[in-house]
């Protein structure tokens, strides 16, 4: 099974994220995008037509819209899907799914996290995040996948919490050396390597991968279990 996760710009870089979706539609279980608004939307619709679409809007602090969206090839059963961090204005979004893939259920979370302030660190809403994050999370006996933009730096106390609860971090695991890219240093020349994590409970990894383009100003974050 193959999930992708990535934020997608809201379609920003249009040609590009065309031709990744046209590349990667035959070969792809799942999605989960950020970010991704009416536009984007627009042009999954278009191109990944045998897939189910699961979305939830967020209005959050300061005009923050948070839109994440996940689209599951129709082929998978799907029993039920919960919204984390709806009513948390300061916090960001989660979307869980609950699938059966090959006869095995399999839990998929799709996460945009807060993205002030700018620098990434903790704060006591980015602790709060991910706490209600894992709490949702404790209530889950199968396998598990977390994944998205939660706009942290990999030192901070946010990302920490995931893996003090037997979470594996796929990004720090891997030695996963950047999830950003030459379109977001161009906007913000004080260069950040990491915003995006996929962490996992119970699951086998047969691939994972962050590779370098340009279909956004972050990178797609590959995983084949």
């Amino acid at each position: 099974m193959k999930t992708i996760f990535l934020n997608t710009y809201e379609g920003t870089q249009e040609k590009q994220i065309r031709d990744f979706l046209i590349k990667e539609n035959e070969l792809t279980d799942v999605f989960c995008f950020q970010e991704a608004d009416k536009k984007m939307q627009g042009i999954c619709d278009e191109i990944l037509i045998d897939y189910l679409k699961i979305m939830k809007t967020k209005l959050a602090q300061k005009g923050q819209v948070f839109n994440n969206v996940t689209y599951i090839k129709n082929s998978i059963e799907i029993f039920e899907s919960n919204v984390i961090l709806e009513k948390n204005k300061k916090t960001g979004l989660g979307l869980h799914t609950k699938v059966k893939v090959n006869d095995e259920i399999l839990n998929i979370i799709n996460c945009h996290g807060i993205p002030y302030p700018g620098d990434k660190l903790d704060t006591k809403a980015r602790i709060i995040q991910s706490n209600e994050i894992l709490n949702f999370a404790k209530n889950i006996d199968e396998p598990i996948i977390i994944g998205g933009d939660f706009n942290l730096d990999p030192t901070t106390k946010s990302v920490k919490l995931f893996e003090e609860n037997n979470f594996l971090n796929l990004i720090k695991e891997f030695e996963i050396k950047t999830t950003r890219n030459e379109v977001s240093w161009v906007k913000y020349p004080d260069k950040q390597y990491f915003a995006d994590y996929v962490f996992i409970k119970k699951i086998e990894v047969k691939k994972f991968k962050v590779p370098n383009s340009d279909i956004s100003d972050h990178l797609a974050m590959i995983l084949e279990i």
